[in-house]
């Protein structure tokens, strides 16, 4: 039973921004395309056969594509759990990075597409899904975005398990190399894309591009975020996402020239994702305990 202010005779505000019910169910719908899109992406990809919404120099940008998109549903299946704008929203701008950068990047490399450029029935309507999609996802998720951030917010939330002090610079330094890579992949994927341990063309360079940008900005917001309690849905997602990439790489280790310090950047990088995830989830539990 809550206490009454003696002052005004009214409960005290729950501290905390309620998660809006709209954008829940909207990134529910996002964690079920997700799911989806990344089982018609990696699987086929993984076995040689090119499949996507344009026509890649490599199956291994797909397949990395659909990869990071099923690695984060545990991460996004925890997330719709949550009550609290707070444990959320290092998620959620990510996620918007992710439906409208690749909406964005899509319409611009529009001829590109399977949609526009034609070729087999089944990369032709999934391309077009591809679009449809992106846009509705896109739409949904402003919208809601709009709605929660207009929900009054309660007193401010405490954090409850700052991160270690150890940890920062290093979170820092992984989040920027994300970030950095995904923003140079944007702006300039003819010459950065060069970088790329393996063939890419211009629309797999931005697509590579808005995943790593996205990536970075929910590491450095886990940063400026700062409670381990608050983060379990993104380390979740950090974790998930690592590893299914890391099982693509295996698979078509063949295709990445693993040679030179793109090789070596390729695997700093994935590597502490994992390891981002996985020690964030062990000094969460640690300090529950």
């Amino acid at each position: 039973m809550n206490e009454t202010d003696p002052s005004t005779g009214q409960s005290p505000a729950m501290p905390g921004r309620p998660y809006a019910l709209g954008l829940s169910l909207v990134c529910m719908a996002v964690l079920l395309v997700a799911g989806i899109a990344g089982l018609l992406l990696a699987p086929p990809n993984l076995m040689g056969y090119h499949f996507g919404a344009w026509a890649s120099e490599s199956p291994l940008t797909p397949a990395a594509t659909g990869a990071l998109m099923l690695g984060a549903v545990p991460g996004l299946v925890a997330m719709a759990r949550q009550s609290l704008w707070e444990h959320v929203r290092c998620l959620v701008l990510p996620l918007l990075i992710v439906v409208v950068g690749l909406l964005g990047v899509s319409v611009l490399n529009w001829d590109r597409l399977y949609v526009q450029a034609g070729g087999a029935i089944l990369p032709f309507l999934f391309s077009v899904l591809w679009l449809v999609v992106l846009a509705a996802m896109a739409t949904l998720l402003l919208v809601m975005l709009f709605v929660q951030l207009a929900k009054p917010a309660g007193a401010a939330l405490p954090k409850h398990q700052p991160l270690p002090d150890w940890t920062k610079p290093l979170v820092a330094i992984l989040g920027s190399g994300w970030f950095g890579l995904g923003v140079a992949l944007l702006g300039a994927p003819e010459f950065w894309g060069a970088f790329v341990p393996w063939a890419i063309n211009i629309l797999d360079a931005q697509c590579l591009g808005v995943l790593s940008a996205a990536i970075g900005v929910g590491i450095l917001g886990a940063l400026a975020e700062d409670d381990l309690l608050r983060l379990r849905a993104a380390m979740l997602a950090a974790t998930g996402a690592a590893i299914a990439l890391m099982a693509v790489l295996a698979v078509l280790h063949g295709q990445v020239a693993w040679a030179g310090w793109p090789g070596l950047a390729l695997v700093a990088l994935v590597g502490g994702l994992l390891l981002c995830g996985v020690i964030g989830a062990w000094l969460s539990g640690r300090q529950s305990d």
